[in-house]
């Protein structure tokens, strides 16, 4: 694999876009799921992403909460891999991973979108996906009616393994809007 296989990276100028990245995500995933790891500070769009990723997979998306202090959230759609969606932010090791079910979770046919999985690199499986999202307004002059909620986001995505390269390539070419940059 070239590392264009396995890197992208594309602007988000809204929430909308950021959902319909998820959405776009959700149609390519195998029907076995993906293991996904979202990192990005707090109010970086992880949980719109996953709303996105829900309707994808023909699920309400007005359902989807972030899962902070639940931990775990399970959607199950009427066809395809169940959603689950995880917060790594409040736990404080490994060991609470197994506490929460995680390599159990690992078992099932699922697309697994992991907030902060960042936290615990070494115990996510070799083949996933990790998308980074960061805010851009740091970086521009502010305009006065854009704020923090609707500022741009890069998103800065690499697939480690097979699965993921192939889920990355076809959501790459899926993309309503072009990448920004192909990284190497």
């Amino acid at each position: 694999m070239t590392s264009e296989d396995s890197r992208f990276s594309f602007r988000s100028l809204a929430p909308e876009q950021t959902r319909s990245a998820g959405v776009a995500l959700a149609r390519v995933v195998p029907g076995d799921g993906i293991v996904l790891s979202l990192s990005g500070g707090l109010g970086a769009g992880k949980t719109q992403f996953v709303k996105g990723l829900a309707e994808g997979l023909g699920l309400d998306p007005s359902f989807v909460t972030s899962p902070t202090f639940a931990i775990v959230n399970e959607y199950r759609p009427q066809t395809g891999p169940q959603l689950i969606h995880m917060d790594f932010y409040r736990l404080e090791s490994e060991m609470a991973l197994e506490e929460v079910g995680f390599l159990d979770l690992l078992a099932l046919r699922a697309v697994l979108a992991i907030e902060w999985g960042d936290r615990f690199p070494g115990s996510l499986p070799a083949d996933r996906m990790e998308i980074q999202l960061d805010r851009t307004i740091e970086n521009e002059a502010p305009h006065p009616t854009t704020s923090v909620e609707k500022s741009p986001r890069e998103f800065r995505v690499a697939a480690l393994g097979p699965v993921s390269q192939k889920a990355l390539r076809s959501w790459r070419d899926s993309q309503p809007w072009k990448s920004a940059t192909e990284s190497d």
